[in-house]
């Protein structure tokens, strides 16, 4: 074993989403195992990085799968070499411990979401076509129908009783890479990966946490969008060279987080303090969205672009640009943002929240600890709250509905959430959404290329995407100096 040298890896994970992200940093001391000179190199590749935080946390909290493993990479490659990909095949033990990980703690807890093509029947529930369906991995995964002790971490379940089935959507009682056609592409590939580094830390580090405390496995509803993995390495080292600590930790860090971060080369801009960032670079996606879907539903509504472009000229005139300070007289201008965002959020299912006590939903029992999923498409298109609920009617904000806006304390009109986890850039993105549209609209007749209707079909994922672009043609409208 190499001398003086221990490591201590402490993963934080902070992103938004659907993905299945541990609450709490996840602190490991990584102590070599093997000799000085088999560390020397920094090879390494793409992994989930969430997949292999959960498998080290419930190695941590079950030291016997933990030593298993260990000593069946003795067994098989012992301590005089490092691990090699033909390795792998041999190591079933630990490909049982990946293939628990994954049914307990999938890195997606919903799978990506499908759309019914047409009508059918499912267990008595009538699903018309169109809808959109997310399958609910978590409960499928801890079935007590399929699996005995659904939530312990039983790795050997896979060698005896469910030791023929796999991960690759064969077997529906347990697809955390989802099934069918639209089965993630790069199963084979994620195995390789996630096999490999979990064998390689295994067999290169003896692996505990801090004080020896049990690992918090208790699951994340990030309500902000963020990094998807900060990592801070501590090492302590009194007689292995500046080269050989160097090399070790350019291997495990860029094993585990350079190659999930390295998809694009851009430079980052400084990072101002706060939740700034987040907010700007988060909304810049929703903010296109939203955009897009409001230029569709104009073009499809001519009468009511010819009525936005009227009252942009009745308060600001075709001599000077749009301010700032004009937005707060557009108030049918400010309607059309908020029908758009009525009948396209951003994001069709709300953020998850979770329950903190047992309660009763609309009859429905809610255990505490439930993440729940808040339909906005389903409650924005309420026809006892909304006349004509598919219709493109801005005028309901200046009449029926003039009092609702946005801001999460008109439950029947969320697009943005509400309560205490309501997003913190809503002021910011209406600000931009409003002045943008309004720039757009004052500066520039808008059409279609041979003035054809929009398709107004939105494509099956967590963001609202208009399924196919959106073509449009631009005639100024203002006089050239104001183009400068």
């Amino acid at each position: 074993m190499c001398p003086g040298l221990s490591l201590s890896l402490r993963v934080m994970s902070k992103s938004f989403g659907l993905t299945n992200l541990t609450a709490t940093p996840l602190e490991v001391l990584l102590t070599p195992r093997l000799s000085c000179n088999l560390y020397g190199s920094s090879g390494g590749t793409d992994t989930t990085a969430i997949t292999l935080t959960w498998a080290l946390s419930l190695l941590l909290n079950n030291r016997h799968a933990l030593k298993k493993a260990q000593d069946e990479l003795d067994l098989h490659i012992g301590r005089e070499r490092q691990l090699k990909e033909s390795d792998m095949k041999n190591l079933v033990y630990l490909q049982a411990i990946i293939k628990e990980t994954m049914r307990l703690y999938p890195a997606a807890p919903l799978s990506s979401p499908r759309e019914a093509i047409t009508d059918c029947t499912i267990d008595g529930y009538h699903v018309p076509a169109g809808t959109r369906l997310f399958v609910n991995l978590y409960k499928i995964h801890r079935d007590p129908g399929v699996w005995s002790d659904p939530y312990e971490f039983r790795p050997e379940r896979f060698l005896t009783t469910h030791k023929d089935i796999d991960v690759k959507g064969q077997h529906f009682e347990f697809i955390p890479f989802g099934s069918g056609r639209r089965v993630c592409p790069g199963i084979s590939f994620a195995l390789q990966v996630i096999q490999f580094t979990l064998a390689s830390l295994l067999h290169g580090f003896e692996i505990k946490n801090p004080s020896d405390e049990a690992i918090d496995m208790i699951l994340k509803v990030p309500p902000v969008q963020g990094d998807a993995m900060a990592v801070e390495f501590f090492l302590q080292s009194s007689t292995t060279s500046i080269a050989g600590v160097s090399a070790l930790l350019l291997f495990i860090y860029y094993l585990l987080f350079i190659a999930p971060k390295n998809t694009a080369k851009k430079k980052a801009a400084p990072e101002a303090g706060g939740a700034w960032p987040n907010l700007i670079l988060g909304g810049a996606d929703s903010t296109k969205i939203a955009l897009t879907w409001a230029l569709s539903l104009l073009l499809n509504n001519r009468h009511t672009l010819k009525k936005a472009q009227d009252e942009l000229d009745l308060h600001i005139g075709r001599e000077r640009r749009v301010k700032e300070s004009d937005v707060k007289n557009l108030v049918y201008l400010q309607a059309i943002i908020k029908e758009t965002l009525r009948l396209y959020p951003v994001a069709p299912l709300a953020a998850p929240r979770e329950a903190i006590n047992d309660c009763y939903v609309g009859g429905f029992h809610v255990p505490a600890g439930t993440q729940l999923y808040a339909n906005l498409h389903k409650i924005h298109r309420d026809p006892r709250v909304w006349s004509d609920p598919c219709k493109f009617q801005p005028e309901r904000f200046l009449s029926t509905h003039k009092d609702v806006d946005v801001k999460g304390q008109h439950f029947e009109l969320i697009p943005f959430g509400t309560g205490r986890r309501v997003c913190p850039g809503i002021s910011l993105a209406l600000q931009v959404v409003q002045f943008t549209l309004a720039s757009l609209l004052h500066g520039f007749e808008i059409t279609t290329p041979l003035d054809e209707a929009v398709d107004m079909s939105g494509s099956s994922g967590l963001s609202n995407l208009k399924a196919t672009p959106l073509d449009v043609l631009l005639t100024p409208r203002l006089p050239n100096n104001l183009y400068g």
